[in-house]
C-alpha cells in the first residue's frame, strides 16, 4: 500500500520561530530527513496482534509455524528457560534446550502446548497438520534419552532425529526414531490429505560435517514406513531445506547442492560454489524429474499452488574487507511449473558489494497465487514496488532487519514492510491466509521490538563483542515472536496501553520538545543510539505533559527516544543535525 507523506510546513517553521532555534540545514537536506523518518513509520497498522516468547536471558527460538484446524496456527521450535510461559499455557524445561509445540487461534490465544527433552538439547524444526485435526512434528535431540509421551527413544549417536504424530484431540499417536552413530537431522514435514507423513532430512558424519545422504520417507497414518529414497552423498555439502506436496501427492524435495547427489540412476553435481536443486518423486517415491539452478546456491523454501512450484533462495558473493556481514546476497525468488520447468524468476536487495546480505528464508502463497516472501536484510535500504526500506544499524554491525515482500501471480512487485528495532533480529516463517492476511513469527534481540503498533520487549542483558576490530556489536539473548498482518482489522491494538507522544522540532540542532498525554508524576526519558547505547537519561517527577530536551551536546545522527510512564513505553525515532 503505497503511504503519503506530508510535512506541516506551517507549524513546523512556527516552532522554530517560537523557540528561538536557529536553523543549521538546508531546508531540502532537513525535509529529506523529516521524510525518512515519517516514510520509516508510516506504514497502514493493520498488524492485528503481537506476542512475545520467552524469559529473561534465556534463549527461546521459534522455528516454524504452519496452519491448523481452521484459523488456528501452530508453532514450534526451543528454549532454555525453567518454563516456558504461553498465555494460560505452561510447558516445563527438563535440561538444556528443550523443545515446544504449541497452538495459537486467530485472536493471539494459546489453546493448547506441550513440551519434551532431556539432559541435553532438543528442538521442534516442523510441523504439518491434517484437515482432520491431525498433526505431526518432527525434531532432533541430543540427550542419552527422550520421552515423549509414554514413549522413551534412546540416542544411538551424537544426534537423532524423531518424528511425533499426534491425533486431532492432542493425544500422541506414534512416535518414531531416526538415528545411528552419526548425526540424523531432520528438516521438513508435509501429511497428505489420506493423513500419510513425509518427512525429509540429511544424515552427517561426526568427524568431517560433510554430508553422507539425504533421506525422503513416507509413513502411513498408523506409522508404517511405506517407502523410502535415499540420495548418497560423496565427500560433499549437500543441504536439505524444503520438502512440498503437490494436488496428485507427488512430492517435492529441495535444498542446495556442493558436490554430488544420486538419485536412482540420476546424478546431481555442482562444483564451488553450489547450485540449487529440485528433486520429483511420485506418490510411491519413484524418481520422476529433476532440475538445477546454478544461479542460486541453494532453495530455501518451496511452496506449491495449482501444481506450481513457488520458492525462496539465496546466492551469496563472499568478501574481504572490515565489518560485517562481508557477503551479500539477492533475495531470489522462482516460479515453476510442475515439470519443473521456470515460469518466472524475480531478485530484490543485495545491490552493495560485501555488506547486502539479503536472504529470503521462507515463502507462502495465498489462495490467489500471490507470494509472500519472509527474511532478513543488512542493506541500509532495500528497494521495492517502489518503496524504499531503510535499515540504519548495518554499517559496520551485525543487525539485520526483517522483510516481508509480496509478490503477484505473474511475479510483479506488490508491496513490502519491514520491521525491526537497533539490534538484530530474524524471521523464521510467514503463512499467507487470504489477500493481505499472513502470520508471521521470529525471533528478535531488540527492545522495543517493534511490529505496527505494538513494543515487545526483550529485557534480557545486553552484551556486547567486537567484529574485526570495529566498534562494539551489542546483542541480548533471543525471545521469540508470532504475530497477525490483517488487512481487515478495523480495531488496531485497541488494548496497547503504550504511552503516545510527540515530538518536535524533528529534526532538531539543540532543544526538542515532547508532548505526552499519559506523563506521570514519575516519567523517565532515555535516549540511545544505533547501538543501543544509552546517552542520556532524564527524569521528570511532575505531571507536565509537555517536557523539554536539551540534546546540543549529542553528535549529528539518528537516536531512539523511550519513554516510560505508569501505563507503559514506548519508543520513537528522532534526528539531531
Amino acid at each position: 500500500m503505497q503511504q503519503n507523506i506530508t510535512i506541516d510546513y506551517l507549524n513546523f517553521e512556527y516552532y522554530f520561530k517560537r523557540y528561538n532555534l536557529k536553523i543549521m540545514l538546508k531546508l531540502s537536506t532537513l525535509i529529506i530527513l523529516q521524510m525518512i523518518i515519517l516514510a520509516s513509520t508510516s506504514q497502514a497498522q493493520v498488524w492485528k496482534w503481537a506476542n512475545s516468547l520467552g524469559s529473561e536471558n534465556t534463549s527461546t527460538s521459534i522455528k516454524t509455524i504452519k496452519p491448523h484446524a481452521g484459523s488456528n496456527l501452530l508453532m514450534c521450535g526451543s528454549f532454555a528457560a525453567p518454563s516456558l510461559v504461553l498465555g494460560s499455557q505452561t510447558v516445563s524445561n527438563y535440561g538444556q534446550d528443550d523443545a515446544f509445540l504449541a497452538i495459537t487461534d486467530a485472536e493471539g490465544q494459546y489453546s493448547w502446548a506441550t513440551s519434551f527433552g532431556g539432559a541435553n538439547n532438543e528442538s521442534i524444526v516442523d510441523v504439518a497438520s491434517h484437515s482432520g485435526g491431525e498433526f505431526v512434528a518432527i525434531g532432533n535431540f541430543s540427550s542419552i534419552f527422550l520421552t515423549i509421551g509414554d514413549t522413551t527413544i534412546a540416542n544411538s549417536g551424537e544426534s537423532d532425529a524423531f518424528i511425533v504424530k499426534f491425533n486431532a484431540d492432542k493425544s500422541i499417536a506414534w512416535t518414531k526414531k531416526i538415528g545411528s552413530t552419526e548425526i540424523e537431522e531432520m528438516k521438513s514435514v508435509r501429511m497428505d490429505e489420506s493423513g500419510n507423513t513425509y518427512v525429509s532430512g540429511q544424515v552427517i558424519n561426526k568427524f568431517t560435517l560433510s554430508t553422507i545422504h539425504v533421506f525422503v520417507r513416507k509413513y502411513s497414518s498408523d506409522g508404517s514406513l511405506l517407502w523410502q529414497q535415499i540420495g548418497p552423498s560423496e565427500g560433499s555439502y549437500p543441504q536439505i531445506s524444503g520438502l512440498a506436496l503437490d494436488e496428485n501427492a507427488n512430492v517435492y524435495l529441495c535444498g542446495g547442492i556442493m558436490g554430488t547427489i544420486t538419485f536412482e540412476n540420476t546424478v546431481l553435481t555442482s562444483s564451488w560454489p553450489s547450485a540449487g536443486f529440485i528433486v520429483k518423486f511420485s506418490s510411491s517415491g519413484a524418481l520422476l524429474d529433476t532440475t538445477m539452478n546454478f544461479n542460486f546456491d541453494k532453495y530455501n523454501g518451496i511452496e506449491i499452488h495449482q501444481n506450481n512450484l513457488y520458492t525462496c533462495a539465496e546466492k551469496i558473493n563472499w568478501g574481504l574487507g572490515w565489518g560485517w556481514p562481508l557477503s551479500d546476497s539477492k533475495i531470489l525468488v522462482q516460479k515453476l511449473d510442475a515439470e519443473l520447468n521456470s515460469i518466472w524468476s524475480r531478485e530484490a536487495g543485495g545491490a552493495e558489494p560485501v555488506q547486502s546480505l539479503d536472504i529470503a528464508r521462507s515463502i507462502s502463497v495465498d489462495n490467489t497465487g500471490n507470494a509472500y516472501l519472509t527474511g532478513t536484510y543488512f542493506s541500509d535500504t532495500l528497494e521495492f514496488a517502489g518503496q524504499t526500506m531503510l535499515n540504519p544499524y548495518n554499517e559496520d554491525y551485525y543487525y539485520p532487519q526483517i522483510f516481508v515482500l509480496k509478490y503477484s501471480s505473474t511475479g510483479e512487485e506488490v508491496w513490502g514492510k519491514s520491521l525491526g528495532g537497533i539490534h538484530s533480529e530474524q524471521s523464521a516463517a510467514v503463512y499467507a491466509f487470504g489477500n493481505d492476511q499472513f502470520y508471521l513469527a521470529g525471533n528478535f534481540e531488540s527492545s522495543p521490538f517493534t511490529i505496527g503498533d505494538f513494543n515487545l520487549n526483550n529485557t534480557s542483558t545486553l552484551d556486547s563483542f567486537y567484529v574485526h576490530l570495529r566498534p562494539a556489536r551489542y546483542g541480548r539473548k533471543p525471545m521469540a515472536f508470532v504475530s497477525l498482518y490483517d488487512i481487515e482489522t478495523s480495531i488496531q491494538n485497541s488494548s496497547n496501553n503504550s504511552p503516545k507522544f510527540n515530538l518536535w522540532p524533528n529534526p532538531t540542532n539543540d532543544l526538542l520538545w515532547i508532548n505526552c498525554a499519559s506523563a506521570s508524576s514519575n516519567t523517565s526519558v532515555q535516549i540511545t543510539n544505533a547501538d543501543g547505547r544509552l546517552i542520556q537519561q532524564s527524569n521528570f517527577n511532575n505531571s507536565s505533559k509537555e517536557m523539554l530536551l536539551d540534546v546540543s551536546k549529542i553528535s549529528s545522527g539518528i537516536y531512539f527516544i523511550t519513554v516510560t510512564t505508569e501505563a507503559g513505553n514506548t519508543t520513537e525515532k528522532f534526528v539531531k543535525y
